[in-house]
C-alpha cells in the first residue's frame, strides 16, 4: 500500500488532525508568549492530566498540564508541561534532555478502535517506535468515556505522532 492510498483510507474511516503539541517548561509563561499574536484567541481545555500506573501499559506514568488554543482554520495547539517529579522515566523527560521547548508532537484521533490499530500498526512500518500508551476513563466536565493513547517516537527525529481513540 502506498502512502496516498493509506492517506486515503484513513480520511475515509474518518481519522483527523486533532491538534499540534508543544512541550513547554512553563504552560502559563507560553501562553503569555503568544497569546499577543494575530490568530491567537483565549486558551481553553486548561487542566491536569494524569495517568496512573494502572492504566498505563507501556511508558511511565506521569501527570501533565496543557491548555489548548484554535488558531486560524480551527487547528488547536495544545502547550504540554511535565508536572515537576511526576514525570520522571517518562518519554517527556526524556524529550528534555535532548531537545528543547518547541514542537512535541502530531496528533490524530480515531473514531474507531480498528483505525486506531490500523495507524499504529502503519506508523511502526514507517520506523516509528511506541514510547507510551495509555488506556482509563477519562473526565471532562460532565463527560465521562474510555480512552486510549499511544505516543510513537518518529526515526531519525524528535518528532511524536499521538494517535487516540475514545468510545
Amino acid at each position: 500500500m502506498t502512502d496516498n492510498e493509506f492517506k486515503q483510507i484513513m480520511e475515509s474511516h474518518g481519522v483527523r488532525l486533532m491538534h499540534i503539541g508543544m512541550i513547554v517548561q512553563d504552560r502559563e509563561a507560553a501562553e503569555a508568549a503568544i497569546s499577543w499574536l494575530p490568530y491567537f484567541g483565549d486558551w481553553y481545555n486548561r487542566r491536569e492530566v494524569t495517568w496512573e500506573k494502572e492504566t498505563t501499559t507501556k511508558g511511565a506514568p506521569h501527570k501533565i498540564r496543557i491548555a489548548q488554543n484554535d488558531i486560524m482554520s480551527g487547528l488547536p495547539i495544545e502547550l504540554v508541561q511535565p508536572v515537576a517529579r511526576k514525570c520522571e522515566n517518562t518519554y517527556f523527560d526524556k524529550y528534555f534532555e535532548q531537545e528543547q521547548e518547541g514542537l512535541h508532537h502530531i496528533a490524530y484521533t480515531c473514531p474507531t478502535y480498528e483505525s486506531y490499530c490500523l495507524m499504529i500498526e502503519r506508523a511502526k512500518e514507517k520506523g516509528y517506535v511506541p514510547v507510551q500508551n495509555t488506556r482509563g476513563i477519562q473526565k471532562r466536565e460532565a463527560d465521562e468515556y474510555e480512552v486510549e493513547f499511544t505516543y510513537l517516537k518518529a526515526p531519525k527525529s524528535g518528532i511524536y505522532i499521538e494517535v487516540s481513540w475514545r468510545n
